[in-house]
């Protein structure tokens, strides 16, 4: 059914843009001159590429559709930018299932499943409590990744990706305004990838849906949009003999997995809605009234009808009441409503409150170990109260918020932002931010057949300090980060036999909680150095963390070095990259995966890391349509196979990729 939506979607899609197609394939002329404008950093970016496209109309009057810079993207906060239809390495690295440039994850083998972080600040964390599960929910679309637009003429982007092993991914998004104030949009991803080892399917679609409204003179503004998501995935445990895997086993299908017949489901609906009325709205006083809704549903579910795999001894996960069919749900409504006095010069000052209501359920009470009864679900309403401050010039950019509940379950936050341009090309960026949270519901109550996996704790809030400072400028990025964190919620295994390969017999993780201090600090270097048409970008980051237990593992040093040639061919109508990346990271233990809470556990037994990874990549660009060809992962034809990304999951082989993404204006 899936498969059926996104090909009729796509198939609408590219009957709406045909007539397009035809008329844009006559004449493109190609400007550099507009300006790339993010009002969020107050940052101007020269060389964004303009699309004037003109066509004849009975060859007498001429048409021409807006430039590029009046295709607008924007987000909740209203910072914009444009449509930008350049080719660069950046869209290189974006273009994934993501759209993300994640240099520090390290993916597993097939798309769509998540992967582990070498880089430990990619792990973000919200205020209020989630339902967990964060390998899955990396292939989900996040409110903050969903923007807003204002375009003259409809706008629409397909996206192509092939996968691993009869898989594609497809993404198709359109956008139009339907007047001058008021925009709409609608897009789905989908996802099908097959993999190279047994029971390793991967099935993911997000569509969503939405626009936004502005009235006249700005008075009244609305944002909204609804998405809804699902994702299947066959869970096969890692390999079981990684000796096979190390001599080159060719046929990945040959090699035995843990699991057979487990999967995953999990699925996400999200309504949102966001609106404002300025009761007094002059040009440098307004008085604003604003109200923020969110609703989302989770629904998850683990499957493994086969307790025993037949090639093992006992249980992987321990003892079982019954048929493995763990279920669980999560609703939650945010409301929150703002009033804000903004004034040209001295910034805009809001106060607001807020209430999260969440219903974290089972289908019943359970009888864990020693007998503790497991309530059948967690809910309550959290209530708070904050303001915030935010001021904007020239010079220096000012932004200051701060929340405090005051309700039974105690969440608290705080952070500040500041963006300084003591030169006109060096910009200089500091933040800190503190959250004292409640643990994710997976952590803090869980039902299973699985004797061992059923808790219900009441563990101390999670509280978090970050530091960050960036010095941006055309000739180097520095930036240094650190972060404290007191009483750390993670999951560990209570298993402690080891088999042959050093891997463990049997995975029995369940949360805790570390009481004392963890450090983390990470210094990061990025430089581009240009010579005529050859170009290389160098991300450098060292890593380090001072803790009395290894709960956090992170690679000491993580490199990315990306060396390519850019040229124009054929009286400029290609242009054309094609370049070599490396990435290379020091050996580490890696945290591993548990395919039954979705979920990354702490271990000390086996460590990843210490190989480069090799991609070759030649990227083109005609007219507005930009082509990726690579081959990942091209040293793993050499000497054994040692790439994991965590223990007894592999990294994927050496892999040939295909890509298209095309932008259509009409």
């Amino acid at each position: 059914m899936k498969r059926i939506f996104t090909i009729a979607m796509f198939s609408s899609f590219i009957f709406s843009t045909n007539a397009q197609i035809n008329r844009s394939m006559q004449n493109i002329s190609h400007k550099k001159q507009n300006i790339l404008r993010d009002s969020s950093q107050n940052t101007t970016t020269q060389n964004v590429d303009s699309v004037g496209l003109r066509r004849f109309s009975n060859a007498k009057k001429l048409d021409s559709i807006p430039p590029i810079d009046k295709y607008k993207i924007f987000d909740i906060k209203e910072n914009h930018t444009i449509v930008d239809t350049t080719l660069t390495v950046k869209k290189y690295f974006e273009h994934n299932l993501f759209k993300k440039d994640l240099a520090g994850f390290i993916p597993f083998a097939n798309d769509g499943r998540g992967g582990t972080f070498a880089d430990y600040w990619l792990k973000n964390e919200g205020l209020f409590p989630t339902l967990g599960m964060a390998t899955r929910q990396i292939t989900f679309l996040k409110t903050d990744d969903i923007y807003y637009y204002n375009v003259p003429t409809p706008w629409t982007r397909l996206n192509f990706q092939s996968g691993i092993k009869q898989g594609q991914q497809l993404d198709a998004f359109i956008t139009l305004n339907i007047t001058e104030k008021l925009n709409v949009f609608t897009g789905y991803t989908g996802l099908r990838s097959l993999g190279a080892y047994i029971n390793q399917l991967t099935s993911v679609g997000n569509f969503r849906i939405g626009g936004s409204y502005f009235s006249k003179n700005n008075t009244y503004k609305l944002f909204s949009h609804i998405v809804v998501q699902d994702q299947f995935l066959q869970e096969n445990g890692g390999i079981t003999e990684p000796i096979l895997y190390q001599d080159r086993e060719t046929n990945r299908e040959q090699l035995d997995v843990r699991l057979r017949d487990a999967s995953t489901t999990l699925d996400n609906t999200r309504l949102y809605l966001n609106h404002q009325y300025a009761f007094i709205n002059k040009e440098n006083n307004k008085v604003i009234l604003s109200q923020k809704i969110e609703y989302n549903y989770w629904k998850n579910l683990y499957k493994q009808p086969t307790a025993f795999s037949y090639n093992l001894n006992e249980s992987y996960f321990g003892e079982i009441f019954s048929g493995i069919y763990d279920k669980s749900k999560l609703k939650t409504l945010e409301n929150q409503v703002d009033l804000s006095i903004n004034n040209s010069t001295l910034g805009k000052l809001t106060a607001f409150v807020n209430t999260y209501t969440y219903n974290y359920f089972f289908n019943s009470q359970m009888i864990g170990k020693d007998n503790q009864v497991i309530p059948s679900r967690l809910n309550n309403t959290i209530l708070s109260l904050g303001g915030s401050y935010l001021l904007k010039t020239k010079p220096l950019d000012i932004d200051i918020t701060a929340q405090q509940s005051i309700s039974k379950d105690n969440i608290s936050s705080l952070s500040a932002t500041t963006h300084v341009k003591p030169l006109e090309k060096v910009d200089v960026n500091a933040s800190y931010q503190f959250m004292s949270k409640l643990p994710n519901f997976t952590s803090q109550m869980y039902q299973s057949n699985l004797v061992s996996y059923n808790w219900h704790n009441a563990f101390n809030n999670e509280k978090i300090h970050k530091l960050q400072f960036d010095i941006v400028s055309p000739w180097l990025e520095l930036e240094a980060k650190y972060q404290l964190i007191h009483d750390k919620v993670y999951f560990s295994n209570d298993a402690t036999t080891l088999d042959s390969y050093n891997q463990y017999n049997q995975l029995i993780t369940t949360p805790k909680q570390h009481t004392k201090l963890i450090n983390y600090f990470a210094i990061a270097a990025t430089k581009k150095w240009q010579w005529k048409k050859y170009s290389m970008e160098n991300l450098v980051k060292f890593q380090q963390v001072a803790q009395s237990q290894d709960i956090v593992n992170v690679p000491t040093i993580f490199t990315r070095n990306t060396f390519y040639y850019s040229d124009y061919f054929f009286k400029k109508a290609l242009y054309l990259q094609a370049g070599i990346n490396v990435r290379y990271f020091t050996k580490y233990h890696a945290d591993g995966y548990n395919p039954v809470i979705g979920d990354y556990y702490v271990q000390n037994i086996s460590k990843i890391g210490n190989y480069p990874i090799v991609d070759l990549f030649v990227n083109g660009k005609i007219q507005t349509a930009k082509l990726f060809v690579g081959i990942e992962n091209l040293n793993s034809i050499i000497g054994k196979s040692n790439h994991y990304t965590a223990p007894t999951y592999p990294y994927k082989d050496i892999t040939f990729r295909f890509g298209i993404s095309w932008d259509f204006f009409n």
